[in-house]
């Protein structure tokens, strides 16, 4: 562990708190909560550190971090290929993207296809919101679309999670795109409001977001993790979110799929 963390006695873990149930304050205030915000208490606790967490928008995490604001983020970030020419990453989960739409599906979407000539939206700085605009990229409901002579998306992004939420509740999307989890929770808490369609693409898996030096805090990290994982209580952490299924058994350094 840098002498810089360990003298400190703190770790300073940045995430965008509207993710539920990976990150999120409960009922919109006090501290983040969530299956990222127990695994990385239970990291630091493993190596002798507390944990300060800084509620921030995603899209600026990174360089964050590599400004020196942030020692590492825990905020379901996809590891892809991209993301590790800024940062370290340690493989915690693996996620697909789920497509979710309102109750009764009314625009009938069933697939990526589907969601061209519609309204479309993801968080900011996500690899959905990379879907939804940039042909270059798996998955790419512009390249689908394009490749089928169909209408493009009509894409929006939002600073958070909750926006988007909100903006397809009030009718403002026909759909948004977001990382299974918490597509499948934001089902679940809306219970009338929302359903998930189709089937999920793009399986990878979720990374701790880590400065590339010192490079000891990256193996500091992926041991305690490993630790966690060999142990069980990585396991607990995971089941008590309903997250158990996402779960993997070896934490692994800069794994991106694509």
């Amino acid at each position: 562990m840098p002498a810089s963390i360990s003298g400190k006695g703190t770790l300073t873990i940045a995430t965008d708190a509207s993710y539920a149930p990976n990150e999120f304050l409960l009922n919109g205030q006090g501290d983040p909560i969530g299956m990222d915000v127990d695994l990385g208490n239970a990291i630091a606790q493993l190596l002798g550190l507390k944990t300060q967490w800084v509620n921030t928008g995603f899209d600026g995490i990174l360089a964050g971090i590599n400004a020196g604001r942030y020692n590492l983020s825990m905020s379901s970030f996809t590891d892809t290929k991209k993301r590790e020419e800024q940062v370290n990453f340690v493989t915690y989960l693996n996620a697909g993207v789920s497509i979710v739409v309102a109750k009764g599906n009314p625009e009938n979407i069933n697939s990526l296809a589907d969601l061209c000539g519609k309204k479309v939206g993801a968080e900011n700085g996500t690899t959905e919101q990379d879907m939804l605009t940039k042909a270059d990229v798996d998955d790419s409901v512009v390249k689908t679309c394009s490749g089928a002579g169909k209408p493009a998306v009509q894409a929006s992004g939002y600073p958070t999670q909750n926006d988007v939420n909100v903006a397809l509740a009030s009718g403002r999307l026909d759909a948004y795109l977001a990382d299974t989890p918490v597509a499948e929770y934001a089902v679940k808490v809306t219970v009338d409001k929302f359903e998930k369609v189709g089937k999920d693409v793009g399986v990878a898996p979720y990374g701790i977001a880590i400065p590339k030096n010192p490079p000891e805090l990256t193996t500091a990290i992926q041991k305690a993790l490993q630790k966690l994982m060999d142990d069980g209580d990585y396991d607990k952490i995971l089941a008590n979110w309903g997250l158990a299924d996402a779960g993997i058994k070896t934490a692994e350094v800069n794994k991106a799929l694509y």
